[in-house]
This record gives structure tokens, sequence and C-alpha cells, in this order.
């Protein structure tokens, strides 16, 4: 995910000190999440499915789909 944090210009709280660095606990929560990441993944299913389209919800089907051990493809224009 790519994040450009347009609002950390708009954020009220710079007024008092500084604004909130969305980005870097973005960052944060990723690393941290990275460890303790333990995905089961059941045995080969055999079926290949393709997914159109790469937005959210393309996304976690394909996530959950290779989980239940399909062979999945993601199509994006």
């Amino acid at each position: 995910m790519t994040c450009h944090h347009p609002c950390e210009a708009e954020c009220r709280r710079g007024e008092l000190n500084q604004t909130v660095a969305i980005c870097g606990l973005k960052r944060f929560a990723l690393e941290a999440s990275e460890a303790t990441l333990d995905v089961q993944k059941a045995e080969d299913s055999g079926k290949k499915i393709a997914v159109i389209g790469s937005g959210p919800a393309g996304l976690t089907a394909s996530y959950f789909l290779s989980k239940y051990g399909h062979s999945v493809t993601v199509f994006e224009s």
C-alpha cells in the first residue's frame, strides 16, 4: 500500500506542536505485525482462480482463496 499522507498537511494537531505522522504509524504497524504473522495454508486444491481487480475486495478475496489452497492470479489494467 502506498500512502502519500496528504492528511498530514491538513492535520489540526500541527497548530499545537506537530502533526500526527500517519505514514510512520502505518509503517510501524506493518513492521510490528510481520514478526507475528503466522499464516496457515491448506494443501493445494488444484483449482485455478482469476480475480479481476486489485482493489481491497479483490486482494481480500485473493488472500483467502490462496489460504484455502487455490492458485490465484490477480488481473489489473
